[in-house]
């Protein structure tokens, strides 16, 4: 070996010494911080790095899954799924202490980068933290949208709605061909939901998003993509309505009672357009679901 090398090697050496030092006491310095954390959690499976318990799902009987696994940690349980961390209730006295005795402390879910912005910065009540904007909004909605009241005035379209899907159905029987309950069903709610939100039917075609809408990775830039489509859709809904003719004889819908609320200064919160759409996004929720 040539002697020139020599401290090139030693230089070598030590430095990969160095970085071997520094990963072993990072690595070490990990564990202990993950020891004093799991120390205040309850028990469950020892996970990996980033993908915590990912890999030990089984997600083809998920639910009798989990019953196994709390038969050996017990009735409150930890999980991680990949960096959230997550608790497994399975018992009737801890749902009890979750759901009804500390309730304020697990009411709130976690801000994740998707629904925070597809819901306009969590305006959406479902992902909203629980707090005085969260329940003037549930208020809203409970005493002018979903009241009994209101749910009687639109009696008449949701038996619209079932007499033409039993004449489609009749008349495929007639025609012999097979008929789809699931998709007559899933088809029977849209149109009902939408008819109640918006005043017309709506189809795949309203939402062009929703072929991918499932393939979100997140991806910043498709999330952009899927927010500023679902914003348009919202918004030529509220321009139709707004640019709507006043001797227009038309029943009201949930767009037209939101636009009145907005105009109303007796209302209990300040309604803007966004506002709006995060109620009619959580009206349709389930008709955006089945397409």
């Amino acid at each position: 070996m040539n002697k020139a090398e020599d401290p090139n090697l030693v230089s070598t050496f030590f430095q990969l010494l160095d970085i071997s030092v520094l990963f072993f006491f990072l690595l070490n310095k990990f564990r202990s911080f993950r020891s004093k954390t799991l120390l205040t959690l309850p028990p469950g499976p020892p996970g990996l790095p980033v993908i915590g318990n990912l890999h030990q799902l089984d997600t083809s009987n998920f639910l009798d899954y989990l019953w196994r696994l709390s038969k050996r940690y017990g009735p409150l349980m930890s999980l991680y799924l990949g960096n959230v961390q997550t608790l497994v209730v399975s018992s009737v006295e801890m749902a009890k202490e979750v759901l009804q005795t500390k309730d304020l402390i697990f009411c709130n879910r976690p801000l994740l980068t998707g629904p925070q912005k597809l819901s306009y910065n969590n305006k959406y009540m479902g992902f909203s933290p629980y707090n005085e904007y969260w329940r003037e909004t549930r208020k809203t909605c409970t005493l002018h949208l979903f009241s009994m009241k209101q749910v009687n005035l639109f009696r008449p379209v949701r038996e619209q709605e079932v007499f033409d899907m039993i004449d489609g159905i009749k008349s495929r029987v007639v025609e012999k061909d097979e008929v789809n309950l699931t998709q007559t069903l899933m088809l029977l709610t849209s149109n009902i939901i939408s008819r109640v939100a918006f005043g017309k039917r709506t189809s795949e075609d309203h939402f062009p998003l929703m072929r991918w809408l499932d393939k979100l990775n997140g991806s910043i830039t498709r999330l952009e993509n899927t927010f500023k489509d679902l914003d348009e859709f919202y918004q030529e809904l509220i321009d139709e309505h707004v640019n709507r003719s006043e001797s227009n004889n038309m029943q009201e819908d949930m767009v037209d009672i939101l636009l009145k609320l907005k105009q109303d200064s007796d209302c209990s919160i300040e309604l803007t357009y966004d506002h709006i759409k995060v109620v009619l996004m959580v009206s349709d929720s389930p008709s955006i679901q089945d397409l």
